[in-house]
């Protein structure tokens, strides 16, 4: 099968992965960006579409958090990642710090721009100080510039997210 993704992307064209540890604010954020309804199916556990922004021509790829194992297969040939870790459900604050520590720490996404997405209405903020204090004893200066923190409100002003999302735009470079 192989990885034929690179053939796809010139110098106009980017991969965007938009990762979530819950289905509800992929659907969000995928009616935002593009007002496209996504339906993900957990049997292949991803969905994707094509959308013009800012005179990109921009591949979403929307992964669940079923599937996050299979995450990683989808690193190469990215150019820009939007990793959503607000949560409604119970999770452990552990396990969601894990979770994205394994992101950021990817060799296939080093120096990429990553998004790190907050709802301003989770009620649990101490899941954030701990994931930035985890930030800064494991990556280096380097790595830490290219990750953006960025808080919405999901309930009232999800537009927030194009501020966050234009930032990852402006700061995707063309695979080489």
């Amino acid at each position: 099968m192989g990885n034929n993704h690179l053939q796809w992307y010139d110098a106009s064209k980017r991969k965007v992965l938009i990762l979530s540890f819950e289905d509800s604010y992929l659907k969000k954020i995928s009616k935002t960006l593009s007002n496209v309804d996504v339906e993900i199916n957990d049997a292949v556990g991803f969905k994707n579409h094509d959308i013009t922004y800012k005179k990109l021509s921009l591949k979403l790829w929307y992964l669940t958090v079923n599937n996050r194992h299979l995450w990683k297969h989808h690193f190469i040939g990215t150019q820009g990642i939007i990793l959503n870790f607000s949560f409604t459900e119970k999770v452990k604050d552990e396990r969601i710090i894990y979770e994205v520590m394994n992101v950021l720490n990817d060799q296939n996404i080093v120096g990429l721009p990553v998004l790190l997405v907050l709802d301003t209405n989770n009620k649990d903020q101490s899941v954030v100080e701990s994931l930035k204090n985890e930030m800064k004893n494991q990556m280096t200066e380097d790595k830490l510039k290219s990750v953006k923190f960025h808080e919405v409100d999901f309930e009232n002003d999800i537009h927030q997210l194009k501020v966050g999302f234009d930032w990852l735009c402006d700061n995707m470079k063309p695979l080489k």
